[in-house]
C-alpha cells in the first residue's frame, strides 16, 4: 500500500476498516436513526405489526422512513390520460409525510439518547422527536407565516441544498395546505416529555373500522354521503332514504354517540352533522385528544362540541328555571321582582299576536334598554281563540282575565304602551 508523505492516516488491516456504507456520524451518535412501527389500531400495542429502524446518512433516514409510511396508506392510481406516468394519490399527502420527517431529523436534538420515532396507527400519523421549538416560537406561531430558526444549521444546509428543506419557515405551513387541500384535519403539534410530536390525521372511516363499529349498510351509506357533501342534515336523511323524522333522529344521534358523525349546532333550522375525521385516540399524558374531537374544517363544530358537552348542558340545566303562563302570572310570579333592578330586558313573546298588552303590566318603564320580539297587531280571531282555551278543562290553569280583557278595563296601559314605544327605548 503506498501512502501519501503528506497524508496522516496509518493503514488499517481489513478487520479494523468499518463498513463503507455507515456514515462518520454513526460512530459516535449512535441514536441517529429513525424508528418506524405500524399499528393496526389507535393504541401503541404488541404484538407490533410491522417495525423497523433505518440508518444511514440524514437523506437515507427520510427516504426510509417516507417509503415506510407510503407503503402501509391506501393509494389510488390514475390513468396515463395526461402524461406517459400514472399519478398516484395517497390517503396522506405524500409530500405531508416526507415535510414531518425532515422536520424530525433536521430539528431532533442529537445529544438526546431517543432516536426519531415514526409511529403509524389507524387514524393518524406521528412522528416524534427529541428536543423542544427553539425560542421565541411557539405551537401557535407555527401555525403563521414564521421565521426560520434551524436547531441544526451543519444539517440543515445540506438538506436545503438537496433541496429536502427550503430553510424560510414554510414547512408546516405547507404541511397544513396540503392536509386541507386533500380534505384531512389540520397536523396537530404538541411537546410531550421532551418529545416534539407532529400529528398527521388520515380519514379513519374505513370499512374495518365501520365494521368494528357495526354500521349497518344505511349508517355506511351516510358516511359516504357525508364525504361527498361534507355535511348532512335530518331533512337530507330522511330525503335519501325515505323514512320518517324520529327515526332519520335516532340513527343520526346514534352515530354522533358512536363518534362517526359530529352535530353542529343544537336545535333548530341550522342544525347538521358532519364527519369526525379525527377519531378516538387514547393519547399520551398532556395530549387534548384523549376523547372525539371535531374535523379541523369545521371550526363551528368544535364550538359546538365544546359548548354542547354533557358538562355545559348539566350547568345551563341546573340554571334554568321553567315558569309558565298557564300556572301563574308571570308578571305577577316571575317579571315584577326580576325587573325592578334590570339594565336591559331581551323577551321573546307568546304566540298571540295580542301578547304584546302583556309588556304593558311588567315593570319595564325604568329599564334602560328593551328588546322584545313579538306580533304587534291584535284581531277578534286571537281573541276568539283565547276565550275558546280558557273554557277548556285546563281553564283553571290559565290566568284570571286575558291580556286583552285587561288592557281594556285599564286605558292606562294603553297610554303607558303608547309612552314605551314612542320613547325609542323598546
Amino acid at each position: 500500500m503506498t501512502i501519501s508523505p503528506l497524508s496522516q492516516q496509518r493503514p488499517a488491516s481489513l478487520s479494523q476498516q468499518r463498513p463503507a456504507s455507515r456514515p462518520a456520524s454513526q460512530r459516535f451518535l449512535i441514536t441517529s436513526e429513525v424508528k418506524c412501527l405500524h399499528f393496526h389500531g389507535t393504541e401503541v400495542r404488541k404484538p407490533i405489526p410491522s417495525y423497523q429502524i433505518y440508518k444511514g446518512t440524514v437523506f437515507d433516514l427520510v427516504d426510509q422512513a417516507v417509503d415506510f409510511v407510503l407503503s402501509k396508506i391506501a393509494r389510488a392510481v390514475g390513468t396515463r390520460a395526461k402524461g406517459p406516468e400514472a399519478p398516484v394519490e395517497y390517503e396522506l399527502p405524500r409530500d405531508a409525510v416526507a415535510e414531518a420527517i425532515v422536520n424530525a431529523v433536521a430539528h431532533r436534538d442529537y445529544a438526546s439518547n431517543a432516536s426519531v420515532q415514526v409511529m403509524l396507527f389507524s387514524d393518524r400519523l406521528e412522528v416524534w422527536n427529541p428536543g423542544e421549538l427553539p425560542p421565541p416560537l411557539t405551537m401557535e406561531l407555527l401555525r403563521v407565516p414564521h421565521a426560520s430558526i434551524p436547531c441544526n444549521p451543519l444539517i440543515c444546509e445540506p438538506m436545503f441544498l438537496a433541496r429536502y428543506a427550503e430553510k424560510a419557515g414554510s414547512g408546516i405551513l405547507d404541511m397544513i395546505a396540503l392536509c386541507r387541500g386533500a380534505g384531512l384535519p389540520e397536523p396537530d403539534f404538541r411537546q410531550d416529555g421532551g418529545q416534539f410530536v407532529q400529528t398527521l390525521w388520515r380519514d379513519w372511516l374505513t370499512d374495518k373500522a365501520m365494521e368494528e363499529l357495526r354500521l349497518d349498510e344505511r349508517q355506511r351509506e351516510v358516511v359516504r354521503l357525508v364525504r361527498g357533501k361534507g355535511r348532512i342534515t335530518n331533512t337530507d336523511y330522511q330525503d335519501a332514504f325515505g323514512i320518517s323524522k324520529p327515526t332519520a333522529t335516532r340513527d343520526l344521534e346514534g352515530l354522533r354517540r358512536k363518534g362517526v358523525l359530529v352535530k353542529v349546532g343544537r336545535t333548530g333550522k341550522g342544525t347538521h352533522y358532519v364527519l369526525n375525521l379525527k377519531g378516538l385516540t387514547k393519547g399520551s399524558k398532556g395530549s387534548r385528544h384523549g376523547r372525539w374531537v371535531g374535523r379541523e374544517a369545521q371550526k363551528e363544530a368544535a364550538e359546538a362540541d365544546a359548548a354542547g358537552g354533557q358538562e355545559g348542558d348539566k350547568r345551563f340545566m341546573n340554571s334554568l328555571h321553567r315558569f309558565s303562563s298557564r300556572r301563574q302570572r308571570l308578571d305577577h310570579a316571575f317579571l315584577s321582582a326580576k325587573l325592578k333592578s334590570a339594565r336591559s330586558y331581551k323577551r321573546i313573546a307568546g304566540y298571540f299576536r295580542s301578547s304584546i298588552f302583556e309588556l304593558v303590566g311588567e315593570e319595564i318603564v325604568g329599564i334602560p334598554k328593551v328588546q322584545i320580539v313579538c306580533n304587534s297587531e291584535l284581531d277578534a280571531a286571537d281573541v276568539a281563540v283565547s276565550k275558546h282555551v280558557r273554557e277548556t278543562a285546563l281553564k283553571e290553569r290559565w290566568n284570571e282575565a286575558s291580556a286583552e280583557v285587561e288592557a281594556l278595563l285599564h286605558k292606562d296601559r294603553y297610554r303607558t304602551l303608547h309612552d314605551l314605544l314612542s320613547s325609542g327605548r323598546v
